[in-house]
């Protein structure tokens, strides 16, 4: 995976975006943003598990260098805060902070209310995007199954902005806190089955991370409900193959509407 990050200075951290994560838009995926920022984060940290990591999207980030300065907000018993700004020619590209803890030492009260995805298993749902978008790079990285193909493509949108599927990564890498954050923006915008909408700009996303996930396929759900003055919020769920909730997240986008 195109994460990697070498020692830069004290407290710094330098590595390349490269363009196999590029989205519809032809720029660096947010979710392939977020996993750098969180593999920058993961250095040296006091704690192994990331619990909640927020990224303010600052500006497009582009293919090539970049430097990420890591900060110890906090160092406590059983968390730790660190703060990392990611720049590309000396411009903050975008600034993330995240809390770190230990799920090995979780012992407290426990209730699921929600329900994974009720999915076909993956191998009776075709691949959804394997080979047929050869111009949005990230659609190879990702073998994503669904029931049934998304309409809005057809342009016949369903009006319905929910997806459930199966995602894992194509090259056999199992899942965990980096793959989990990939996935959180590897899929199409749920906001594109309601039509008139041609491309979406994250500005801020927060992941809550629930559980070290087991093996296995990832099963999804994304959904928007709320649509107003040129922005969505879409949720989206990681399940992991055990039913297990590992992962959930929040994001805010601001909508490009196609020319009418």
């Amino acid at each position: 995976m195109d994460t990697t990050v070498t020692p830069a200075g004290p407290g710094r951290w330098s590595g390349v975006v490269t363009d196999r994560w590029d989205a519809l838009n032809g720029r660096p995926n947010g979710g392939y943003l977020l996993a750098l920022a969180l593999t920058g984060l993961q250095q040296g940290a006091a704690f192994p598990d990331p619990l909640v990591l927020a990224c303010f999207y600052q500006r497009p980030a582009r293919h090539g260098v970049f430097e990420m300065a890591v900060e110890v907000v906090r160092t406590g018993r059983t968390v730790e805060t660190r703060q990392v700004v990611m720049y590309q020619e000396d411009k903050e590209v975008l600034r993330a902070v995240a809390t770190f803890s230990d799920f090995d030492t979780f012992d407290g009260r426990k209730a699921e209310l929600g329900s994974p995805p009720d999915l076909p298993p993956p191998e009776e749902c075709p691949d959804q995007l394997g080979g047929d978008a050869p111009h949005i790079p990230i659609t190879a990285r990702f073998d994503y199954r669904a029931p049934a193909k998304d309409r809005w493509s057809t342009g016949r949108p369903t009006g319905d902005p929910t997806i459930e599927a199966w995602m894992r990564l194509r090259d056999g890498r199992e899942p965990d806190s980096r793959v989990m954050a990939l996935a959180t923006e590897a899929v199409y915008p749920t906001v594109f089955e309601l039509g008139g909408v041609a491309t979406t700009v994250t500005l801020e996303l927060t992941a809550h991370f629930r559980a070290r996930p087991a093996p296995g396929w990832m099963a999804i759900r994304a959904s928007t409900r709320h649509v107003g003055r040129g922005y969505a919020e879409e949720d989206f769920e990681i399940w992991d193959s055990s039913g297990v909730l590992a992962c959930q997240s929040r994001q805010l986008a601001r909508l490009i509407e196609q020319p009418r």
